[in-house]
C-alpha cells in the first residue's frame, strides 16, 4: 500500500469551556500521479471540519548500540 501523503484529523471540542479540543485521526490522503490527492476517510466529522497535516518524521526509538 502506498505511503499516506497527509493525515486527516478532526478536532473534537472539550466537554467544558476550559478543556482543550482533542485531535482525532480519521483518515489519510494519497498523492495521485497527476499531483491531485485522494482522500480516504475512516469516519465522518460531526462538525464538518477536516485538518490535513503532513506526517512528521518518526523518531528513531531503537536503543543505542555499544559498537
Amino acid at each position: 500500500m502506498p505511503k499516506p501523503h497527509r493525515e486527516v484529523y478532526t478536532i473534537v471540542a472539550g466537554a467544558s469551556a476550559d478543556q482543550k479540543g482533542r485531535w482525532v485521526r480519521i483518515g489519510a490522503t494519497f498523492l495521485n500521479k497527476d499531483g491531485s490527492e485522494s482522500v480516504l476517510l475512516d469516519a465522518l466529522p460531526v462538525n464538518g471540519k477536516l485538518q490535513l497535516r503532513t506526517p512528521l518524521p518518526k523518531k528513531d526509538t531503537a536503543a543505542p548500540s555499544d559498537a
